[in-house]
């Protein structure tokens, strides 16, 4: 067992995915699903944001019926009203009803995922944070952004200069 000094974890951590990296024994996408799955925190599947529903609805959906959360505490996570968790949620169960086909929201090799507080309480839209976390984290360039969410690679662009001005980099 290795004993980390307090204040060095950051080194410690850097050192070993310079190994890891240099090795080329794991890509970048391989490292972050490793570190995503030691997180308690839940993660998202950037796959829930690809189909017919807004990405609010998309969002608490699955947050709903596969992390079974309640509407309180989506709210609570979201840091939005408990009702307009209801409301949003109603609407994405609606879409199915009314399209007549169920939305699977779970796509079974998931490449990319999203920490669950990427979306607590921030200036940003759901689908600015999700742009944003594809670009900053996985280095993604906007036209796969694009791809993964069935956009276009303006879109994402655009959604990438507002996100930037809402951070005060322009």
């Amino acid at each position: 067992m290795v004993i980390i000094e307090a204040g060095h974890e950051k080194e410690l951590f850097t050192q070993l995915m310079v190994r890891l990296r240099s090795k080329n024994t794991l890509s970048l996408n391989e490292l972050l699903s490793i570190y995503h799955s030691t997180t308690p925190e839940p993660t998202i599947p950037v796959t829930i944001f690809s189909g017919k529903l807004k990405p609010a609805e998309a969002l608490c959906k699955y947050l709903k019926e596969e992390l079974r959360l309640s509407n309180k505490e989506i709210a609570e996570i979201l840091g939005r009203e408990t009702k307009s968790i209801w409301a949003t949620y109603a609407r994405a169960v609606e879409k199915r009803i009314v399209k007549g086909s169920k939305i699977n929201l779970v796509n079974f090799k998931e490449d990319y995922v999203l920490p669950l507080s990427l979306f607590a309480k921030s200036k940003c839209s759901i689908l600015e944070n999700v742009v944003w976390y594809l670009n900053t984290m996985y280095h993604l360039h906007v036209k796969v952004i694009a791809t993964l969410l069935g956009s276009t690679a303006n879109s994402i662009r655009i959604l990438l200069l507002r996100v930037e001005r809402k951070h005060g980099k322009n």
